[in-house]
Protein backbone atom coordinates (compact mmCIF):
# COMPACT_ATOMS: atom_id res chain seq x y z
CA UNK A 1 0.00 0.00 0.00
CA UNK A 2 1.19 3.65 -0.66
CA UNK A 3 0.11 6.92 -0.67
CA UNK A 4 1.21 10.36 -2.12
CA UNK A 5 0.32 13.70 -1.12
CA UNK A 6 1.80 17.21 -2.00
CA UNK A 7 5.41 17.61 -0.48
CA UNK A 8 4.49 18.98 3.32
CA UNK A 9 5.34 22.01 5.51
CA UNK A 10 6.07 22.10 9.18
CA UNK A 11 4.82 25.03 11.08
CA UNK A 12 6.69 24.77 14.40
CA UNK A 13 10.25 23.88 14.36
CA UNK A 14 13.70 24.53 16.28
CA UNK A 15 16.38 24.30 14.55
CA UNK A 16 19.05 25.60 17.10
CA UNK A 17 21.77 27.20 16.16
CA UNK A 18 25.89 26.43 15.76
CA UNK A 19 26.69 23.04 15.80
CA UNK A 20 22.99 21.65 16.85
CA UNK A 21 22.03 23.23 13.73
CA UNK A 22 24.37 21.42 11.73
CA UNK A 23 23.37 18.22 12.81
CA UNK A 24 19.73 18.62 12.38
CA UNK A 25 19.41 20.89 9.92
CA UNK A 26 18.93 17.86 7.52
CA UNK A 27 16.55 16.00 9.28
CA UNK A 28 13.93 18.84 7.86
CA UNK A 29 14.79 18.97 4.34
CA UNK A 30 11.70 16.57 3.48
CA UNK A 31 9.44 19.70 3.97
CA UNK A 32 8.50 22.42 1.86
CA UNK A 33 8.52 25.33 4.12
CA UNK A 34 9.83 25.21 7.34
CA UNK A 35 9.15 27.74 10.70
CA UNK A 36 11.80 28.17 12.44
CA UNK A 37 11.71 29.56 16.22
CA UNK A 38 14.64 31.88 17.41
CA UNK A 39 14.32 31.44 21.38
CA UNK A 40 17.90 31.02 20.93
CA UNK A 41 20.94 31.56 23.55
CA UNK A 42 20.54 35.02 22.74
CA UNK A 43 16.97 35.55 21.45
CA UNK A 44 16.29 36.61 18.23
CA UNK A 45 14.71 39.92 19.30
CA UNK A 46 16.34 42.62 16.20
CA UNK A 47 16.59 43.05 13.02
CA UNK A 48 20.48 42.30 13.02
CA UNK A 49 20.00 39.09 14.86
CA UNK A 50 17.11 37.89 12.69
CA UNK A 51 19.47 38.22 9.36
CA UNK A 52 22.46 37.19 11.42
CA UNK A 53 20.19 33.94 11.85
CA UNK A 54 18.64 34.21 8.61
CA UNK A 55 22.23 33.90 7.40
CA UNK A 56 23.23 31.04 9.18
CA UNK A 57 20.41 28.69 8.13
CA UNK A 58 20.56 29.53 4.53
CA UNK A 59 24.60 28.67 4.85
CA UNK A 60 23.62 25.36 6.34
CA UNK A 61 21.82 25.20 2.54
CA UNK A 62 18.76 23.46 3.70
CA UNK A 63 16.49 21.94 0.89
CA UNK A 64 13.10 23.64 2.30
CA UNK A 65 12.30 27.52 2.78
CA UNK A 66 13.10 28.51 5.72
CA UNK A 67 10.12 30.99 7.69
CA UNK A 68 11.91 33.16 10.07
CA UNK A 69 10.34 35.97 12.23
CA UNK A 70 11.32 37.29 15.81
CA UNK A 71 10.66 36.51 19.58
CA UNK A 72 9.21 39.14 21.85
CA UNK A 73 10.62 40.02 24.74
CA UNK A 74 10.69 42.35 27.48
CA UNK A 75 13.21 44.65 26.15
CA UNK A 76 11.61 44.87 22.14
CA UNK A 77 10.38 48.02 20.97
CA UNK A 78 7.92 49.06 18.85
CA UNK A 79 10.36 50.81 16.60
CA UNK A 80 12.54 47.45 16.19
CA UNK A 81 9.46 45.08 15.47
CA UNK A 82 9.01 47.78 12.45
CA UNK A 83 12.92 47.78 11.60
CA UNK A 84 12.68 43.70 11.95
CA UNK A 85 9.25 43.26 9.74
CA UNK A 86 11.51 45.63 6.89
CA UNK A 87 14.44 43.48 6.93
CA UNK A 88 11.96 40.30 6.04
CA UNK A 89 11.06 39.22 9.21
CA UNK A 90 7.94 37.18 8.68
CA UNK A 91 6.40 36.44 12.12
CA UNK A 92 6.07 37.38 15.66
CA UNK A 93 6.08 34.71 18.32
CA UNK A 94 5.55 34.80 22.04
CA UNK A 95 6.84 32.58 24.84
CA UNK A 96 6.12 33.90 28.31
CA UNK A 97 8.72 33.72 30.75
CA UNK A 98 9.32 30.54 32.35
CA UNK A 99 7.12 28.63 29.94
CA UNK A 100 10.05 26.88 28.20
CA UNK A 101 13.27 26.65 26.91
CA UNK A 102 15.12 30.28 26.11
CA UNK A 103 12.35 32.43 27.52
CA UNK A 104 13.92 33.76 30.48
CA UNK A 105 14.23 37.10 28.61
CA UNK A 106 10.19 36.65 27.53
CA UNK A 107 7.46 38.83 29.12
CA UNK A 108 5.58 37.93 31.99
CA UNK A 109 2.23 36.71 31.03
CA UNK A 110 0.58 38.75 33.93
CA UNK A 111 2.36 42.15 32.06
CA UNK A 112 1.17 41.31 28.31
CA UNK A 113 -1.32 44.49 28.20
CA UNK A 114 1.60 46.56 28.33
CA UNK A 115 2.97 44.89 24.97
CA UNK A 116 -0.11 45.68 23.00
CA UNK A 117 1.53 48.37 20.94
CA UNK A 118 3.87 45.45 19.77
CA UNK A 119 1.37 43.58 18.70
CA UNK A 120 -0.67 46.41 17.24
CA UNK A 121 2.53 46.83 14.58
CA UNK A 122 1.89 43.18 13.71
CA UNK A 123 -1.83 43.45 13.34
CA UNK A 124 -1.36 46.27 11.27
CA UNK A 125 1.30 44.44 8.70
CA UNK A 126 -0.56 41.54 8.81
CA UNK A 127 2.08 39.44 10.46
CA UNK A 128 1.25 36.14 11.89
CA UNK A 129 1.61 36.40 15.86
CA UNK A 130 2.81 32.74 17.13
CA UNK A 131 1.89 32.14 20.63
CA UNK A 132 3.23 29.36 23.53
CA UNK A 133 -0.18 29.74 25.32
CA UNK A 134 0.69 28.21 28.45
CA UNK A 135 -0.19 30.26 32.45
CA UNK A 136 3.63 29.08 34.39
CA UNK A 137 2.41 30.82 37.60
CA UNK A 138 -0.51 32.84 39.20
CA UNK A 139 0.07 35.15 42.41
CA UNK A 140 3.58 33.97 42.19
CA UNK A 141 3.28 30.08 42.70
CA UNK A 142 3.82 27.37 39.96
CA UNK A 143 1.00 25.81 38.29
CA UNK A 144 1.96 22.14 37.57
CA UNK A 145 2.77 21.47 34.21
CA UNK A 146 -0.35 19.25 33.53
CA UNK A 147 -2.06 22.58 33.99
CA UNK A 148 -0.29 25.26 32.53
CA UNK A 149 -2.54 25.06 28.96
CA UNK A 150 -5.36 25.18 30.45
CA UNK A 151 -5.36 28.48 32.89
CA UNK A 152 -3.77 29.72 30.01
CA UNK A 153 -6.87 29.76 28.27
CA UNK A 154 -8.72 33.35 29.92
CA UNK A 155 -5.14 34.82 29.19
CA UNK A 156 -5.98 33.71 25.33
CA UNK A 157 -9.62 34.69 24.98
CA UNK A 158 -8.73 38.45 26.83
CA UNK A 159 -6.03 38.76 23.81
CA UNK A 160 -8.59 37.97 21.44
CA UNK A 161 -10.93 40.62 22.89
CA UNK A 162 -8.60 43.23 23.31
CA UNK A 163 -6.37 43.09 20.06
CA UNK A 164 -9.20 41.92 17.52
CA UNK A 165 -7.43 41.43 13.70
CA UNK A 166 -4.43 40.15 15.09
CA UNK A 167 -3.50 37.04 13.59
CA UNK A 168 -3.00 34.33 15.94
CA UNK A 169 -1.85 31.22 15.74
CA UNK A 170 -2.05 29.02 19.23
CA UNK A 171 1.23 26.67 18.95
CA UNK A 172 1.22 23.02 19.91
CA UNK A 173 -2.50 22.44 21.42
CA UNK A 174 -2.63 19.86 23.86
CA UNK A 175 -5.66 20.01 25.59
CA UNK A 176 -9.45 20.08 24.93
CA UNK A 177 -10.04 23.59 26.63
CA UNK A 178 -7.75 25.34 24.26
CA UNK A 179 -9.01 23.88 21.62
CA UNK A 180 -12.30 24.86 22.44
CA UNK A 181 -11.25 28.66 22.51
CA UNK A 182 -9.01 27.94 18.74
CA UNK A 183 -12.47 26.72 17.36
CA UNK A 184 -14.13 29.19 19.19
CA UNK A 185 -11.73 32.57 18.25
CA UNK A 186 -12.01 34.50 14.49
CA UNK A 187 -8.71 35.21 13.27
CA UNK A 188 -6.97 32.38 14.94
CA UNK A 189 -5.76 29.13 14.07
CA UNK A 190 -3.79 26.52 15.77
CA UNK A 191 -1.11 24.01 15.35
CA UNK A 192 -1.10 20.26 16.64
CA UNK A 193 1.88 17.86 17.18
CA UNK A 194 1.64 14.23 16.53
CA UNK A 195 3.63 13.55 19.82
CA UNK A 196 0.55 15.15 21.41
CA UNK A 197 -1.95 12.86 19.37
CA UNK A 198 0.21 9.68 20.57
CA UNK A 199 1.24 9.81 24.51
CA UNK A 200 -0.32 10.82 27.51
CA UNK A 201 1.03 12.28 30.45
CA UNK A 202 1.89 8.34 32.45
CA UNK A 203 4.37 8.08 29.67
CA UNK A 204 6.12 11.06 30.88
CA UNK A 205 5.62 11.46 34.82
CA UNK A 206 5.30 9.24 37.69
CA UNK A 207 1.69 9.79 40.10
CA UNK A 208 4.11 12.31 42.23
CA UNK A 209 4.93 14.28 38.94
CA UNK A 210 8.63 13.09 38.73
CA UNK A 211 9.68 12.86 35.10
CA UNK A 212 10.46 9.27 34.70
CA UNK A 213 11.18 9.24 30.64
CA UNK A 214 13.16 12.80 29.41
CA UNK A 215 12.74 11.49 25.40
CA UNK A 216 9.03 11.93 26.19
CA UNK A 217 9.67 14.82 27.73
CA UNK A 218 8.16 18.64 25.91
CA UNK A 219 6.73 21.69 27.00
CA UNK A 220 3.38 21.25 26.54
CA UNK A 221 3.80 18.25 28.33
CA UNK A 222 1.54 14.96 27.17
CA UNK A 223 -1.70 15.57 28.75
CA UNK A 224 -4.73 12.89 29.71
CA UNK A 225 -6.47 10.54 27.68
CA UNK A 226 -9.25 12.93 26.79
CA UNK A 227 -6.61 15.57 25.53
CA UNK A 228 -4.94 13.48 23.30
CA UNK A 229 -7.98 11.87 22.07
CA UNK A 230 -9.15 15.36 20.94
CA UNK A 231 -5.89 16.39 19.44
CA UNK A 232 -6.00 13.35 17.48
CA UNK A 233 -9.51 14.26 16.36
CA UNK A 234 -8.77 17.79 15.16
CA UNK A 235 -5.62 16.44 13.51
CA UNK A 236 -7.79 14.22 10.86
CA UNK A 237 -10.78 16.05 11.33
CA UNK A 238 -10.97 17.98 7.58
CA UNK A 239 -11.15 20.90 9.81
CA UNK A 240 -8.23 22.52 7.95
CA UNK A 241 -8.98 26.15 8.54
CA UNK A 242 -8.52 26.13 11.94
CA UNK A 243 -5.75 23.20 12.56
CA UNK A 244 -2.27 22.92 10.88
CA UNK A 245 0.92 20.86 11.13
CA UNK A 246 3.56 21.13 13.38
CA UNK A 247 6.21 18.80 15.07
CA UNK A 248 7.76 21.44 17.52
CA UNK A 249 10.77 19.39 17.19
CA UNK A 250 13.31 20.80 19.34
CA UNK A 251 16.46 18.73 19.86
CA UNK A 252 18.73 18.94 22.96
CA UNK A 253 21.87 17.02 23.15
CA UNK A 254 21.73 14.03 25.72
CA UNK A 255 17.99 15.09 26.59
CA UNK A 256 17.78 11.71 28.31
CA UNK A 257 20.57 13.16 31.15
CA UNK A 258 19.83 16.53 30.70
CA UNK A 259 16.39 16.58 31.45
CA UNK A 260 15.46 19.58 29.23
CA UNK A 261 11.94 19.86 27.80
CA UNK A 262 11.67 19.12 24.00
CA UNK A 263 11.60 16.29 21.59
CA UNK A 264 13.98 15.85 18.58
CA UNK A 265 11.03 14.67 15.42
CA UNK A 266 13.16 14.42 12.09
CA UNK A 267 11.07 14.66 9.09
CA UNK A 268 11.36 10.95 8.32
CA UNK A 269 9.62 9.71 11.91
CA UNK A 270 7.22 12.63 11.93
CA UNK A 271 5.98 11.68 8.45
CA UNK A 272 5.76 7.77 9.79
CA UNK A 273 4.14 8.54 12.69
CA UNK A 274 1.68 11.22 11.49
CA UNK A 275 0.26 8.80 8.60
CA UNK A 276 -0.13 6.06 11.41
CA UNK A 277 -2.66 8.37 13.23
CA UNK A 278 -4.62 9.04 9.60
CA UNK A 279 -4.55 5.45 9.44
CA UNK A 280 -5.97 4.12 13.09
CA UNK A 281 -8.47 7.08 12.26
CA UNK A 282 -9.67 6.00 8.99
CA UNK A 283 -8.99 8.84 7.65
CA UNK A 284 -5.81 8.88 4.94
CA UNK A 285 -7.96 10.69 2.53
CA UNK A 286 -7.34 13.80 5.10
CA UNK A 287 -3.60 13.44 4.74
CA UNK A 288 -2.85 16.03 2.53
CA UNK A 289 -5.25 18.68 4.04
CA UNK A 290 -3.35 18.66 7.19
CA UNK A 291 0.73 18.50 6.62
CA UNK A 292 0.88 20.32 2.72
CA UNK A 293 0.25 23.84 2.17
CA UNK A 294 -4.11 24.86 2.13
CA UNK A 295 -5.64 28.23 1.74
CA UNK A 296 -5.27 28.56 5.19
CA UNK A 297 -1.40 29.16 5.23
CA UNK A 298 -1.50 30.93 1.61
CA UNK A 299 -3.32 33.62 3.64
CA UNK A 300 -1.89 33.22 6.87
CA UNK A 301 1.50 32.48 6.42
CA UNK A 302 1.95 33.92 2.75
CA UNK A 303 2.87 30.43 1.65
CA UNK A 304 2.05 28.91 -1.99
CA UNK A 305 1.45 25.34 -2.87
CA UNK A 306 3.81 22.61 -3.24
CA UNK A 307 4.87 22.03 -6.99
CA UNK A 308 6.11 18.13 -5.77
CA UNK A 309 5.19 15.13 -3.94
CA UNK A 310 6.02 12.86 -1.17
CA UNK A 311 5.61 8.88 -0.91
CA UNK A 312 4.90 7.44 2.16
CA UNK A 313 4.71 3.27 1.74
CA UNK A 314 2.81 1.09 4.01
CA UNK A 315 6.18 -0.73 5.48
CA UNK A 316 7.40 -1.70 8.85
CA UNK A 317 11.01 -0.04 9.87
CA UNK A 318 12.64 0.88 12.99
CA UNK A 319 13.60 4.69 14.07
CA UNK A 320 17.08 5.22 14.29
CA UNK A 321 18.60 5.46 17.59
CA UNK A 322 20.68 8.97 16.94
CA UNK A 323 20.81 11.05 14.23
CA UNK A 324 24.08 12.93 13.72
CA UNK A 325 24.27 12.33 17.76
CA UNK A 326 20.94 13.42 18.47
CA UNK A 327 18.55 11.23 19.97
CA UNK A 328 14.80 11.05 18.08
CA UNK A 329 11.49 10.68 19.16
CA UNK A 330 10.69 7.16 19.27
CA UNK A 331 14.19 5.96 18.45
CA UNK A 332 14.80 2.19 18.13
CA UNK A 333 10.63 1.83 17.75
CA UNK A 334 9.56 -0.55 15.16
CA UNK A 335 6.91 2.03 12.85
CA UNK A 336 4.43 0.95 10.15
CA UNK A 337 5.27 3.88 7.16
CA UNK A 338 8.08 5.02 5.69
CA UNK A 339 8.33 7.27 3.24
CA UNK A 340 10.07 6.26 -0.23
CA UNK A 341 13.02 8.42 -0.42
Amino acid sequence: MKIQTRRWSNRHSHIRTGDMQKRVIGSSNLYDNVLCKGNLPESVDRAERFLAYKSEVIGNKPQFKPYLGIMMTKDLTPAVIEEAFDCGAEFLATIFRSASTGSDTGIDIDEVEKYYPHYAIARRRKKPTLWHMERPYRNGKPIPLLYQEEEAVPDAEKIRRDLPGLLMSIEHVSTLAMINFVESARDVIGTLTTHHALGTYDWVCDEKGNIINYLFYCKPILKRERDRHAVEGRMTSGNYTKWRKGTDSAPHFKTRFEGLPGIFMPDIVDMALTTQVFEKRGCLGNLEGFVSVSPTDIEFYGWDFANDFITLVKEEWIAPKEINGVVPFMAGQKLSWKVAI
